[in-house]
């Protein structure tokens, strides 16, 4: 009953792909577009106050894993959903009000044209969306496996 933030990610990113190829006057593109608005709106209510969202969506960083693990802030599934975000906005099944839940909090103009462009970088177990100055800030993170 855990929502995953990188599984929801997958997802996220997934309907808005699929849109952007799917004719409208296919039978199902409304069904779709409809999830994909209902999906925008439930990320936007957990979306942290510094811009990203947490590995487990319905927590924040006072929730503790069996293993004694914080949630922490995350960046892949924050980088897909800003991919989501945008790319949604951009092909038009969602309002430019989400545009303000794309901005990831980032050091540089480099880092966020990245974004801009919804290009992802994959850095082994790591998918972000990101330099090596901001993937170095993640990867001092610590994962509990096996949870």
């Amino acid at each position: 009953q855990e929502f995953w933030g990188r599984g929801m990610g997958w997802f996220f990113a997934a309907l808005v792909d699929v849109l952007e190829y799917m004719p409208k006057n296919h039978k199902d593109y409304k069904t779709l577009v409809k999830i994909t608005k209902q999906v925008a709106s439930g990320l936007e209510r957990w979306q942290d106050k510094s811009g990203v969202w947490y590995q487990l969506l319905q927590y924040d960083s006072t929730f503790k894993s069996k293993c004694g693990e914080h949630n922490y802030l995350e960046a892949s599934a924050s980088s897909m959903f800003t991919y989501a975000y945008l790319k949604g906005v951009r092909i038009g099944v969602l309002p430019n009000k989400y545009l303000s839940c794309s901005k990831i909090p980032l050091k540089s103009d480099a880092e966020c044209q990245v974004i801009t462009n919804s290009f992802f970088v994959g850095f082994n177990q790591w998918e972000g969306v990101l330099s090596a100055k901001v993937w170095q800030k993640w990867q001092s993170i610590v994962v509990c496996f096996n949870q």
